[in-house]
């Protein structure tokens, strides 16, 4: 397998937000490795294999149709990138958290988040994605009750 040098993995990794942000699911499978692995520690979220990968995706589509992520900044070193995002969308569909399942607010929310992406070739194998859950939900005015505990993913 040939090297991959930091700048092809900075250019695979800003594909796969712009594939996200176009929902071109046919390019993000050219992105990702077929048992690859997606984390969202906001939301406990655990997912393995690309097929459910893609399905989780889909459903913050499904949430967020104009859902984009504006990629910040973008660091590759070894078989590894972290990419900073701006995330912006608007809650049109039914949201599902481990809170539960919230209809759409109607309204729009701004988050920085940052995705941690580890490489097996150049292809993405494993997906650490970090975002403050809680508030995306305060901006869409949506409220916890008092005490509650996420739900397993």
């Amino acid at each position: 397998m040939a090297e991959v040098k930091g700048r092809d993995l900075t250019r695979i990794s800003r594909d796969c937000v712009e594939a996200f942000n176009v929902a071109d699911w046919d390019r993000m499978k050219g992105l990702v490795v077929e048992e690859g692995k997606y984390f969202e520690p906001a939301t406990n979220r655990v997912v393995e294999g690309l097929p459910d990968m893609l399905e989780t995706w889909k459903g913050w589509k499904t949430a967020f149709p104009d859902l984009v992520g504006e990629v910040t900044n973008v660091f590759a070193v070894e078989d590894f990138s972290v990419v900073e995002i701006l995330w912006r969308g608007t809650h049109e569909g039914t949201l599902v958290t481990p809170f539960g399942e919230f209809t759409a607010t109607h309204k729009p929310y701004t988050s920085r988040a940052a995705m941690v992406l580890e490489f097996k070739g150049d292809r993405i194998n494993t997906n650490r994605h970090y975002f403050d859950l809680l508030s995306i939900l305060s901006q869409l005015g949506i409220e916890l009750p008092v005490g509650a505990t996420p739900a397993g993913f």
